[in-house]
């Protein structure tokens, strides 16, 4: 299947009008995240896909690998600076390769695991239960930074609009992104889980001060931070490259004594001194 989508022939639709310079005709912007081309070529996989996946050709669970394998083909040659927010005003060397899949190497042994997109505060978790959370840390809302990706997921063709050409996306605009929301909202999902041990990753360059974040979390049990190092900031533009220090990566650990607390509540005082 991955060699018969890399021959297919370049088709003329949704990516290639609306995310190669080709734009500049049909939206009046030109969009430079792929060259014409790849654009096409894009377009004509996805719609093999589709095409499998109406037949009856393929599992579902066979289409979700395509077009996972489609998105890392696609971000190779993706014109841009590390996400699609925007794309790239002269052309990367990458960018001008053509696209190509390739056949990952699948495990010799299958894993049981379920997965689920949705809220994360209907997440259900056990008190025995370990739960990794790695919220967003600034501004950059993913839902419009990933658009692209989420359109050729989808396979459809909605309206959009800008100079980056975004999918509508603010119904999906979560509250860790805003200054303003974003501790209350952490602290309320840490509380609300009923799991003893949160593992919670988190970045000095977040909206959250690390000493506000430690003071907010010693009202819900104990937390250790661990640094795990630095790495270069991400840099979009040269005013940010010219700004940018080292980000500094953190694992915080966070133990509550879900059973002492709910002593506490049913107002068993002596298990509450005892707790203390």
């Amino acid at each position: 299947m991955i060699e018969t989508l890399n021959a297919c022939e370049a088709s003329d639709g949704f990516i290639w009008r609306t995310y190669s310079p080709a734009s500049l005709h049909f939206c009046g912007y030109e969009r430079r995240y792929f060259t014409e081309e790849n654009a096409a070529r894009i377009d004509a996989m996805r719609d093999r896909i589709r095409e499998w996946s109406e037949e009856g050709s393929i599992t579902e669970t066979e289409e979700q690998l395509l077009i996972a394998d489609l998105f890392s083909a696609l971000n190779r040659v993706a014109n841009i600076a590390g996400t699609f927010g925007c794309f790239l005003a002269k052309w990367m060397n990458q960018a001008k390769e053509p696209i190509t899949l390739r056949a990952r190497e699948l495990k010799a042994e299958s894993v049981a695991l379920e997965t689920s997109v949705g809220d994360v505060f209907e997440v259900h978790a056990d008190r025995s239960d370990v739960v990794y959370l790695d919220p967003p840390y600034t501004k950059r809302q993913y839902a419009s930074y990933y658009h692209i990706l989420e359109t050729v997921a989808l396979g459809d063709e909605p309206e959009v609009e800008g100079v980056a050409g975004l999918r509508p996306w603010k119904d999906r605009a979560s509250d860790f992104c805003y200054k303003t929301r974003a501790l209350a909202t952490l602290s309320r999902l840490i509380d609300r889980l009923q799991s003893e041990r949160i593992l919670l990753s988190y970045s000095s360059e977040g909206h959250v001060p690390i000493k506000d974040l430690k003071a907010e979390l010693a009202k819900i049990g104990y937390s250790a931070m661990h640094p795990l190092g630095e790495i270069g900031r991400y840099r979009p533009n040269q005013v940010a490259s010219d700004t940018a220090a080292n980000v500094k990566e953190y694992l915080v650990v966070v133990t509550k004594e879900i059973a002492g607390r709910e002593r506490r509540r049913r107002g068993d005082f002596a298990d509450s001194i005892a707790f203390a």
